[in-house]
């Protein structure tokens, strides 16, 4: 069993893993019942990456501008918001995520994690180079 903190799960102001929209998204990503706990995590981290475009003129001046369920709406965001709404697909399935932009790396990366069978998954993405 995985002694994830309760904190650690609970959806915020920015990670509104609890909004129906984000919610649906990762049964539609994941499954109903998914089985696997790094196949899911595997299969949600493609779902933000290859799904919502990476943009970066967008206004980033708000909380709203990184909330997860708006992120989904637009279908575009920069590192940030892609990786608030990696960790809000993932905490429906039990799987805590955090996330962060390191300042002596290019802006352009995300760098997001996952604990799932008692181990943090650590994933680096890229944004895509052209347009869809």
């Amino acid at each position: 069993m995985n002694s994830i903190p309760a904190c650690h799960l609970q959806p915020t102001a920015i990670i509104d893993s609890d909004h129906p929209r984000v919610m649906q998204k990762a049964r539609e990503v994941a499954g109903r019942m998914p089985g696997d706990p790094v196949e899911t995590a595997v299969r949600l981290y493609y779902a933000v990456r290859d799904g919502i475009w990476y943009d970066p003129y967008l206004p980033f001046y708000r909380p709203e501008h990184y909330r997860a369920s708006r992120v989904l709406e637009k279908g575009r965001a920069f590192c940030i918001g892609k990786a608030g709404l990696l960790c809000a697909l993932a905490r429906p399935w039990r799987m805590a995520g955090s996330s962060m932009v390191p300042l002596l790396r290019a802006a352009s990366m995300i760098w997001s994690s996952s604990f799932s069978k008692r181990r943090w998954l650590v994933v680096a993405e890229l944004p895509r180079s052209k347009p869809r």
